[in-house]
């Protein structure tokens, strides 16, 4: 249906906790049609339609047919009480009062009805009860404010929109604006977030200016709105507004978060431009305007945190890719639903997609492209081929077919083999592709470049890879020729893949490990970095343990490689010659962190970024070595664990942040999680003074909470896997506690995982409560009981299995919300026979079983301790 025009006039009641409304839609009708409204978890309470100068009304429960003098449609609604889009809040003592609405996987009728998804111009009035300073934030431009005397109406209005780009939230806000960015925050924490607000709107104004330089076009709305609301939602952004929750905001004293947050703020600018500016028409484009999205807030996001950041964000993405790409559909597929176009590997995907295509036609081409994209508007798939091959003149057809309309990605191998003839080497390419998807790549064909480093010079070679394995005969340069006749020495250092990435793709180069220690120490590309440690994960030596080692050790190096070489290096064990990495890993956290010949940690200074991350994943690390081996010390034998438990328990006992200007919770929190996984392996180890000083941290968060209750999550997830393993017994009741409506969301969602996996005979309770949780929460608990079904083994798959009436009945009851309908239909695919991945995960568990040490589980405690 042709709709030229909508207006929608909400009325928010915060005292009944819902939402009425009118939907008046002007039509262009053609010829007589149906009349089909589009609503989710909404209540159609009458259907008028203005024909002839005259309103008539129309049964709702007949089917209706427009006649062609139609000019308006008017629909009378209200929400019901599972409506998926509208949240309200209400604080302690009615102090702060707020709503939200967000249109659920880009469903606008769960706000309001529709009669058509396609763009036309809108009106938005919002009438809520008066209170001074209440105001109402909303997509569009603020036509007026009007006060009825017990209410206030605000105006707002798009001349050209689609109904998914609106959003809106209303409370009383403190307002932080400059120039064309505005960010808002309750009231009642205004002053506790009042530094963090004026950090996010200087982020805000720095990726709008980067943005309007980088895409050569002006910021397409008069300015962005970005809410951080008390409401308990997940986050969403529209049309010049965003509403996320105030747990997103910059924090200045919670580094983790301003990382986090500098990412939100990119993805923000970047979606105004593509997504919302430009937005696809079809499900089989949306891919590309996800990609370009996501494309532009890597690059703000490299601005703000530097290129290394980018590079490594990168490199883990593809290999998460490479990791999920199995059963995956591509990206432009009818068979894809619309409820995965927000799911990390689609996001994923499309955008290290457009990622490798600037890497194949330069950014300044890329950024021709964009341009062409935003002025168009509107552009399918083959329309960007075909301005690709306009502006470039290159086609790239090939790259599009294999990873846009084909799924799977390759493990691209290359084996070096240096021959007898004098600066000669030979080099093997194969390739395997583990997608098992219909329309998965079963190879790919081209030209790929190998870079091979000499002693004094770096030669790229453009060599073919097919679908079988090809031999390639390489020679160094002349001039080392010349060098090797009269030295005889090896010139060649180490061999890449594909540097500029210009395939997606996972590179395995097999080459001697002393070629992949000169590649850890002299490459200075993050992306090569990764490759090398990635090269030498397997039976690492002690010499390449001293590489690991010194690369930890260096500030020279991207943090971030520092880490994976200190994990690494933690994971390296010889008994045979009595080497163990951890041990290198501790002494290198005594002789940087703690107080000179003690093991107990100096006064934290987290002033310097690297030193912090360093600090905080150095140690978690060592709950990632082999817990149960073993040394022979003076006689008597000592296990990792032991070691390894002792000393995260000190890091938690003899912590001190006096005097730090930074908050130390996500690094207690991550010592927490380290410890709960060293207390759960094989070996024996009593867990109880481990237990209280977790406890201990525990009760400290609920009189000095933490940034998002972060130690207080870690806790309740390290009792739930110790709890697994029989170590504690986590009471049902006192969990209960931690569900209840006043908790931060994440806490809630933390301690109903606790629920489902240790108390599985009440599940009957856990689904009561769901009905009435928040949507946030009802997702995290779906996905928890998704998860424990996979495996027929745990005691929860046959009490889910009774329950499976009780879950119909709750799927019918929150019907439309496409994401909770995906995990809905797993689950009960789950638990109506067992797949080929309950199979799998039953024998992981029995070959665990067979593995484990039958004298430490005779010696295992029950477990004694309750919360």
């Amino acid at each position: 249906m042709n709709v030229t025009h909508q207006k929608n006039i909400l009325h928010l009641s915060m005292a009944e906790r819902r939402c009425t409304g009118t939907s008046i839609f002007y039509v262009d009708v053609q010829k007589e049609e149906r009349l089909e409204i589009l609503q989710i978890q909404l209540n159609i309470l009458k259907v008028e339609i203005f024909s002839e100068n005259a309103w008539k009304s129309v049964k709702i429960e007949s089917t209706v047919v427009l006649p062609v003098k139609t000019e308006k449609v008017r629909i009378l609604f209200e929400t019901k009480k599972n409506n998926p889009g509208i949240s309200f809040y209400t604080g302690p003592d009615n102090k702060c009062t707020e709503f939200t609405g967000e249109p659920i996987n880009g469903q606008a009728q769960t706000l309001f009805p529709l009669l058509s998804t396609r763009p036309c111009s809108l009106e938005m009035v919002y009438i809520v009860s008066i209170e001074k300073g209440f105001q109402v934030i909303s997509s569009g431009t603020l036509s007026g404010i009007y006060d009825g005397g017990t209410t206030k109406t605000f105006h707002y209005k798009m001349d050209y929109a689609r109904p998914q780009d609106v959003l809106f939230a209303g409370g009383m806000y403190e307002e932080i604006h400059a120039a064309r960015a505005a960010v808002f925050i309750p009231e009642a924490v205004a002053s506790r977030f009042e530094a963090g607000g004026k950090e996010t709107l200087e982020a805000l104004k720095s990726s709008i200016v980067a943005a309007q330089q980088a895409l050569e076009c002006k910021l397409p709305f008069y300015k962005i709105s970005v809410v951080f609301s008390m409401c308990n939602v997940t986050g969403s952004i529209g049309r010049n507004c965003a509403v996320f929750n105030i747990s997103q905001i910059i924090v200045p004293e919670a580094i983790d978060q301003c990382f986090a947050s500098i990412r939100l703020i990119s993805k923000i600018t970047a979606n105004q431009y593509f997504g919302i500016l430009a937005h696809p028409t079809s499900d089989l484009d949306t891919w590309m305007y996800t990609g370009l999205s996501e494309y532009v807030s890597m690059y703000l996001a490299e601005l703000f945190l530097g290129v290394n950041e980018a590079k490594y964000e990168l490199n883990r993405n593809i290999d998460y890719i490479h990791k999920h790409d199995i059963e995956e559909p591509p990206l432009s597929s009818p068979s894809r639903h619309r409820s995965t176009f927000h799911s990390p590997f689609f996001v994923k995907k499309a955008g290290a997609f457009v990622k490798i295509l600037e890497n194949n036609l330069t950014r300044a081409f890329m950024q021709k492209i964009m341009k062409e994209v935003l002025e168009a508007r509107t552009m399918n798939t083959q329309d960007l081929i075909r301005v690709i091959k306009g502006i470039t003149g290159k086609d790239v057809r090939a790259l599009f077919d294999a990873y846009v309309y084909r799924t799977g990605i390759p493990t691209v191998t290359a084996q070096v083999e240096q021959n007898s003839r004098a600066g000669g080497f030979s080099l093997v390419l194969r390739q395997k592709i583990h997608s098992v998807h219909p329309d998965a790549n079963r190879h790919m064909a081209g030209n790929i470049c190998v870079r091979v480093y000499e002693t004094d010079s770096v030669l790229d070679h453009i060599l073919f890879l097919g679908s079988a394995p090809i031999t390639h005969e390489l020679v160094c340069s002349q001039r080392n020729h010349r060098r090797k006749q009269k030295e005889e020495n090896v010139s060649l250092l180490w061999v890449r893949i594909d540097p500029g990435i210009e395939w997606m793709k996972v590179a395995a180069v097999e080459q001697a490990d002393y070629m992949f220690a000169e590649q850890l120490v002299s490459e200075k590309d993050v992306y090569g970095q990764m490759e090398a440690l990635v090269g030498v994960q397997k039976n690492p030596s002690e010499t390449i343990c001293s590489i690991l080692e010194r690369v930890m050790g260096d500030p020279g190096v991207f943090y971030k490689v520092s880490i994976a070489a200190g994990i690494l290096l933690a994971k390296s064990v010889n008994e045979e010659s009595g080497y163990f990495g951890f041990q290198r890993v501790v002494q290198f956290f005594i002789n940087t962190y703690c107080i000179q010949n003690t093991t107990i940690v100096r006064t934290n200074d987290f002033s310097q970024h690297r030193m912090y991350f360093m600090q905080k994943n150095i140690a978690s690390s060592m709950s990632l070595c082999q817990l149960d081996s073993t040394k022979s010390l003076g006689g008597r034998a000592i296990r990792a664990k032991n070691v390894v438990s002792a000393f995260l328990l000190n890091l938690m006992r003899y912590n001190d942040n006096t005097g730090n200007s930074f908050e130390d919770a996500f690094y207690l929190a991550d010592i927490i999680t380290a410890l709960a996984v060293a207390l759960c392996s094989d070996a024996h180890l009593d867990p109880a003074p481990f237990i209280v000083e977790m406890e201990r941290l525990r009760q400290k968060d609920l009189l000095f909470p933490s940034h998002q209750n972060i130690v207080t999550c870690a806790a309740i997830k390290a009792f739930a896997r110790l709890g697994v393993q029989g170590y504690v017994q986590v009471s049902f009741k006192g969990m209960l506690q931690y569900v209840a409506p006043g908790n931060f969301y994440k806490v809630r969602m933390a301690a109903y995982e606790c629920l489902i996996l240790l108390h599985a005979d009440k599940i009957g309770t856990i689904l009561d409560l769901f009905v009435n949780e928040e949507r946030p929460v009802r997702i995290k608990i779906l996905r928890t009981i998704r998860d424990s079904a996979v495996c027929a083994a745990l005691p929860i798959f046959g009490k889910l299995q009774e329950h499976l009436p009780s879950l119909q009945r709750i799927q019918e009851m929150f019907a439309g919300d496409g994401e909770a309908d995906a995990l809905f239909a797993e689950i009960e695919g789950l638990l109506g026979g067992p797949t080929e991945l309950v199979s799998d995960a039953v024998e992981e568990a029995i070959m665990h079983d067979m593995s484990s040490d039958e004298e430490d589980r005779k010696l295992a405690p029950p477990g004694d301790k309750a919360i």
